[in-house]
């Protein structure tokens, strides 16, 4: 029997249905499988005594994915397997659907899976291209040196962004992250670059908050949108 042990699997839509026997196919030959949903589970993936671990994420919203992007590489030092399986449609009159629906449709099965591919690829590629000995027991910062930003740079970033808005910081958050992070280790094995900037990020953020919410959001951490 093929064994996937030490090898990363994820899969999007992975909680039901067909990706929950996805999941625990690859469950049951050892690999360490990673699921994407909007909901938990209510019971625990498993198979043969391995358990998936879930991330939290629509796939569809662009911040969200690259939170778990991000969560995923933490926890895993490469990714060996992408099974895109989130997807579907709910039936409706075709005559009458809307092109918000249309939409909607179209950005779960075809734009949503080419995100979720171009930013594992970029992952998967690059540790296809490196030594594995030069990356046993490391760890890389993902991002670039030019692109360190404090949540005040953020802040007038969206503001310039969206006019005529009003933005409040919160004082006494107990986590500001306002510190430097030295991207240069990813450069330097990798060769790698962010091809996105901060400002591009920010636009895109917006942009998807509007086509999926039809509005802004009001709160981000300890800032608030008005």
């Amino acid at each position: 029997m093929i064994n996937l042990e030490n090898k990363s699997v994820v899969i999007t839509g992975g909680t039901k249905g067909i990706g929950i026997e996805i999941s625990k196919s690859f469950l049951k030959l050892n690999a360490k499988v990673f699921v994407l949903a909007r909901h938990r589970p209510k019971k625990i993936i498993q198979s043969k005594g391995n358990k998936a671990i879930f991330i939290e994420c629509d796939i569809r919203n662009i911040e969200s994915l690259d939170q778990a992007v991000q969560k995923i590489k933490e926890a895993s030092k490469t990714i060996d397997v992408l099974i895109n399986n989130a997807g579907g449609a709910p039936m409706v009159n075709a005559i009458k659907a809307s092109n918000k629906f249309h939409d909607a449709i179209i950005d779960l099965n075809l734009s949503a899976p080419l995100n979720v591919s171009q930013r594992f690829a970029k992952i998967m590629m690059k540790v296809l291209e490196t030594n594995s000995g030069v990356l046993n027991s490391e760890i890389f910062n993902c991002g670039s040196n030019s692109n360190n930003h404090t949540k005040r740079d953020i802040v007038n970033i969206i503001k310039s962004k969206i006019k005529n808005t009003n933005i409040n910081f919160k004082s006494g958050d107990t986590d500001p992250r306002n510190y430097r992070v030295d991207f240069s280790k990813l450069k330097n094995f990798f060769l790698f670059t962010p091809n996105i900037s901060v400002e591009e990020g920010v636009q895109e953020i917006i942009d998807n908050f509007r086509l999926f919410s039809g509005k802004e959001k009001k709160f981000f951490g300890n800032y608030e949108i008005k």
